[in-house]
């Protein structure tokens, strides 16, 4: 694979000035890749698997809670 220098904004501004269909493909295939997040972030949300597990309860309905946002 090819380095190639193009900036973030390039990037952007290239994707405005796709149709609808070249943009959904794009999106497709950056959320299907398998990134995986940092081993920090992992241990983050490991940790608040095992608060949710020990007590479900405190979870709330986002339904609810948005309303109040």
């Amino acid at each position: 694979m090819e380095d190639i220098a193009i900036s973030t904004d390039q990037i952007i501004d290239a994707i405005k000035n796709l149709s609808t269909k070249e943009k959904q493909k794009i999106n497709d295939m950056l959320w299907d890749s398998d990134m995986l997040a940092p081993i920090e972030h992992q241990h983050i949300l490991k940790d608040r698997q095992k608060k949710i597990m020990a007590n479900p309860q405190r979870l709330k309905d986002w339904d609810i809670v948005s309303e109040t946002l």
